[in-house]
């Protein structure tokens, strides 16, 4: 079994041997389009007609104008053209449908080579393509043998011409009306017309060149705000950055300054709410009968909770509960009668106020 090598005109299923031509279509249509039409060059050319006469055209995109009287050309170097006689050329009409440039070219040139009464490699041939009826081309096909190109070159040029031609071998189609009249001549191929393809080539260039130049500039005019205003930004945020880095150790040292502070303002509240010891037991040494007797004395926060023996506990309760900064006196459980005595057990839970009787009550110093 044979093993079959891969076609190397093609990549990915597509034929790279149809991008050359390709492209160029798409660079005439570009160049034939309203908006880049400026930026096909123009190139005089010196006509020696079929009757002898002299006449110059401006050729754009291989459609001739015949040039006004002073008109001055961007190529002021004539490119010499001679025209065939009539009785030297075949013409020949065809109507074929819309193809791309070089398929054209094939078209034509198997229509030549079934129609040429010359040898293959005695005939000549030009071709012109105009829009025909609905989606089709008007083809001018001009057919001659190489022979008698050659002897109408040493006609104009004289003899020996034919050996080193300069010159373009040009067919009219019709008569030529006015000095304002626009054709598109047929040009014969390998008679001089390398000149003026370098010279469209290289103005083509240059103008192309200019324009990606100009819209470069164009882009950055547009863009430099914006790089600008972004720059801006940049530098903004590495100042910040550094701004940042240089605050560190002072936001480090605020941070713990907040922390300290958030720390004593904790303490002073807890401080507030906490009762002094000596205050309390000032206030219920003064205030408790000398026939109380204190067993337990118990302190959370505002709140104080005594127990012991008393002769009545209820008067206790009323006591308490007059003097100043001292509320919500109850007893939580009722009193008890201690064995077959006079005295009763008692447990009292009274609120003081932290004003009067806590650390940092008025008049005392923290």
């Amino acid at each position: 079994m044979l093993a079959s090598s891969p076609d190397q005109r093609r990549f990915f299923g597509l034929d790279v041997s149809q991008w050359p031509s390709q492209w160029s279509a798409a660079g005439d249509l570009l160049l034939s389009s309203r908006a880049f039409r400026w930026l096909a060059p123009t190139v005089r050319v010196e006509l020696i007609q079929a009757n002898g006469q002299s006449s110059t055209w401006d050729m754009v995109q291989g459609t001739a104008h015949l040039a006004q009287e002073g008109a001055s050309s961007e190529q002021e170097a004539s490119i010499r053209a001679i025209e065939l006689l009539p009785e030297q050329v075949l013409r020949r009409q065809l109507v074929l449908p819309q193809l791309a440039r070089a398929d054209l070219a094939r078209a034509v040139a198997l229509e030549v080579a079934a129609i040429s009464p010359f040898p293959p490699e005695r005939t000549a041939s030009a071709f012109a393509a105009r829009p025909g009826a609905g989606d089709t081309l008007a083809v001018d096909v001009a057919l001659t043998s190489t022979q008698e190109i050659e002897k109408r070159l040493q006609q104009v040029l004289g003899t020996g011409a034919s050996d080193n031609v300069t010159a373009e071998v040009w067919v009219l189609p019709g008569p030529r009306a006015n000095a304002h009249e626009t054709c598109v001549p047929l040009v014969f191929g390998g008679y001089g017309g390398a000149e003026r393809k370098r010279r469209v080539s290289r103005v083509l260039s240059l103008r192309a060149v200019l324009l990606a130049v100009a819209l470069l500039l164009l882009v950055a005019v547009a863009i430099t705000p914006t790089v600008q205003t972004r720059m801006r930004a940049l530098e903004a945020q590495q100042a910040f950055d550094q701004l940042n880095a240089q605050a560190k150790p002072q936001l480090t040292q605020r941070e713990q300054v907040v922390q300290r502070t958030e720390r004593l303002q904790t303490i002073a509240k807890l401080a507030e709410q906490q009762l002094a010891p000596l205050p309390v037991l000032d206030m219920l040494t003064k205030t408790l009968p000398d026939s109380v007797w204190l067993s337990n004395l118990r302190q959370e926060g505002a709140k104080v909770t005594i127990n012991g023996i008393a002769d009545d506990a209820a008067a206790l309760v009323r006591l308490l509960g007059s003097q100043p900064g001292v509320s919500g006196v109850r007893s939580p459980s009722p009193a008890t009668r201690v064995g077959n005595s006079n005295k009763e057990a008692f447990s009292l839970e009274l609120t003081l106020d932290p004003a009067v009787y806590g650390l940092l009550r008025a008049g005392v110093q923290p």
